[in-house]
């Protein structure tokens, strides 16, 4: 039985390379996250990798590159304002934009709808920062890619619970995880429409759920 703690979405310090396996890739391109010049940033590499390039370069931890399905945004997470947000660039690395309002508390990417008209993350509504990235009351959120409409679709969340990573399937669905904020919890997989209603259960363990 795999036991986690659901109010830990992030790792931001003790972290692994593994977790830039999550890569994305485009007809031309990886996109992927590396330290490999001491400080974690996003790269792109093209498939038959004769070519390398670093698109973002700061101070903070550049992580978890999301490219949108038209293959002209990659969205990451970076704690370069001192917490997780939420950013989108041009797949050169160019035009780095604050996606989401620089809410107070950790907020974390999950990825596109299907044509790239949105892009939907998780948000602590607490506005709790603790640096081990602890999180208390989780939502999922629709925002535009132009950063208009913002809306919560965790509408039917429990309280006391945690909605967190995600992917939005071709119909439309969300599928995501979702844990009780206890210690330790097991990790709930549920599916709901785009508006956050037909809530159910779709696998009672499981994690970092994504599909088509």
């Amino acid at each position: 039985m795999n036991e986690y703690d659901p109010s830990v979405s992030f790792f931001p310090s003790g972290r692994s390379n593994a977790f830039s396996v999550r890569c994305i890739k485009d007809p031309d391109n990886i996109y992927f996250e590396s330290d490999r010049d001491g400080n974690p940033e996003i790269y792109a590499k093209t498939l038959d990798g004769t070519y390398l390039q670093r698109l973002t370069s700061n101070t903070g931890i550049d992580a978890a590159p999301r490219q949108s399905p038209n293959h002209t945004k990659v969205g990451f997470i970076t704690d370069r304002d001192g917490i997780f947000q939420v950013y989108y660039m041009n797949t050169d690395g160019s035009d780095d934009t604050l996606l989401i309002p620089n809410y107070p508390g950790m907020t974390n990417l999950c990825g596109f709808t299907p044509l790239g008209e949105k892009v939907m993350y998780f948000w602590d509504l607490s506005g709790h920062e603790e640096p081990s990235g602890r999180q208390l009351d989780d939502h999922l959120f629709l925002i535009n890619n132009d950063g208009s409409a913002n809306k919560d679709i965790s509408i039917n969340k429990p309280d006391g619970y945690n909605d967190t990573f995600g992917s939005i399937l071709d119909n439309n669905d969300v599928i995501f995880t979702s844990g009780a904020n206890t210690i330790p919890s097991i990790p709930i997989l549920f599916l709901m429409d785009i508006t956050g209603n037909q809530r159910h259960q779709f696998e009672p363990n499981g994690y970092f759920p994504h599909g088509h």
